[in-house]
C-alpha cells in the first residue's frame, strides 16, 4: 500500500513539474500546422490543452498537500483531457496533411514523442493509460479519415506495443526501486530502534529501570547548570536484614516498588539512578525551596509498608539533600548530598538531613 501511494505521489510530482510546458508547446505546434489545420480547430486544441494543463498543475499541488481520492480522480480526468487535446492536432492535422506524406508522418511522430515524454516521466499506470488512450484513438481516426495508410497503421500498432512494453518495464523497475527504498527505510528504522534500546539498556538498571552508574558517570562528565539543581541521596534502612530474612527475591521486589514510589514523586525530566544495592540518587531540576518538600515526602512514602509476596514489609529510608551553588560541579554537589545522607543514618535513620 505504501509503495502504491509513493508511486502515485511520484507520478503527480512529475506531472506537476512538466505539465505547464505543454501550453507553449501546443502554441508552437499550432503555428507549425497552420497551413494544414483550420485556425479555429487549432484554438480548440490549444484551449483544451491549456485548461487541462492549468488544472493538472493546481490539482497535483493540492493533492500533494492533502491526498484525496476525489482529487486523484479529477487529475486523471484532466490528464485524459490533455491526451485528447494533443490527439486533436493529430485528428485535424493528418487528414489535412494527407497530400504530404512526410508531413503526416511528422505529425504522428510529434504525438508519439509527447506520449513518450509522459510515459517516461510518470510512475502511474493509470496516468499513462488515461493519457495515451484518447491520443491513440485520435491518431487512428485521423489516419482513417485521411484514407488509410497501412504502413502508418502498422507503425501505430508497433508504437503502441513498444511504448506499452517500455512503460511496463519502467514501471516494474520504478516499483521495485520504491519497494527497496521502503525496505531500506524500515531496516534503518529498526536498526535505529535497536541502537536506542541497546544504549538505553547499557545506561539503566535491568531490575528497576532506573539509571545506573554508567548514566551517573555520563552526567558527571556533562556540563550542567547547577543554579536550579538539587541532588537527593537515598538509602533504604536495614535492607540487608530483609534480604537475609526473606531472600533476594523479596529484596528485588521491594527495590522495584521503592523505585516506583520515587518516580511518582519527581518529574519526568528528573533523573532517578540506582547507584548500589539499596542506594539511589535523584537529580532534581529544582532549587532548595522546591526540592526539600519532595525529599521530605520521599522519607514518608518510602517508609509506608510494602505488600510483597512474603507478606507486608516496612522499611524506612534515610535521605540526604544538597542544592547547587554557583561554580559547583555535579560531583561536588553529590558529595555534599552523600555527607547529608551519612548524617541522616548517624542520627537514627528514617529522616531527612539537608546539607549546607
Amino acid at each position: 500500500m505504501q509503495v502504491d501511494q509513493q508511486l502515485n505521489r511520484q507520478a503527480l510530482t512529475n506531472i506537476r513539474r512538466i505539465t505547464l510546458g505543454s501550453i507553449p508547446a501546443s502554441i508552437v505546434i499550432s503555428l507549425w500546422l497552420q497551413p494544414y489545420v483550420d485556425t479555429k480547430l487549432s484554438m480548440i486544441a490549444i484551449a483544451t490543452i491549456s485548461i487541462s494543463a492549468s488544472g493538472q498543475f493546481l490539482g497535483c499541488g493540492s493533492f500533494l498537500r492533502n491526498e484525496s481520492s476525489m482529487k486523484l480522480l479529477l487529475i486523471h480526468g484532466l490528464v485524459a483531457m490533455s491526451g485528447t487535446g494533443w490527439g486533436l492536432f493529430a485528428l485535424f492535422g493528418i487528414p489535412a496533411a494527407a497530400t504530404d506524406g512526410g508531413r503526416m508522418r511528422i505529425v504522428v511522430m510529434v504525438c508519439g514523442v509527447l506520449t513518450t515524454s509522459v510515459a517516461s516521466s510518470s510512475a502511474s499506470p493509470t496516468t499513462f493509460v488515461v493519457y495515451v488512450t484518447p491520443l491513440m484513438i485520435c491518431l487512428v481516426v485521423g489516419l482513417g479519415l485521411a484514407g488509410g495508410d497501412r504502413y502508418l497503421f502498422l507503425g501505430i500498432i508497433g508504437f503502441i506495443v513498444i511504448i506499452g512494453e517500455s512503460f511496463r518495464n519502467g514501471h516494474v523497475t520504478t516499483r521495485s526501486a520504491v519497494a527497496l527504498q521502503h525496505q531500506a527505510d524500515d531496516l534503518a528504522a529498526q536498526l535505529a530502534d535497536a541502537l536506542r534500546l541497546t544504549e538505553h539498556d547499557s545506561l539503566h538498571d535491568p531490575l528497576t529501570g532506573a539509571g545506573n552508574r554508567r548514566l551517573f558517570a555520563r552526567l558527571h562528565g556533562s556540563e550542567v547548570d547547577l543554579a536550579d539543581t538539587s541532588v537527593i541521596c537515598i538509602d533504604l534502612d536495614h535492607f540487608k536484614q530483609l534480604n537475609d530474612q526473606h531472600g533476594h527475591r523479596a529484596g528485588d521486589e521491594l527495590l522495584v516498588k521503592a523505585t516506583n514510589r520515587i518516580r511518582t514523586l519527581v518529574r519526568v525530566d528528573d533523573k532517578v539512578i540506582r547507584t548500589g544495592g539499596d542506594e539511589f540518587v535523584v537529580i532534581l531540576s529544582s532549587a532548595r525551596d522546591q526540592a526539600e518538600p519532595i525529599a521530605q515526602r520521599l522519607v514518608t512514602q518510602l517508609a509506608a509498608p510494602y505488600e510483597l509476596e512474603v507478606g507486608t514489609i516496612a522499611v524506612s529510608a534515610s535521605v540526604g539533600l544538597a542544592s547547587g551553588r554557583n561554580g559547583e560541579t555535579l560531583e561536588h554537589l553529590q558529595h555534599r548530598a552523600d555527607e547529608a545522607l551519612y548524617q541522616a543514618k548517624s542520627s537514627g535513620r528514617g529522616v531527612l538531613v539537608v546539607g549546607l
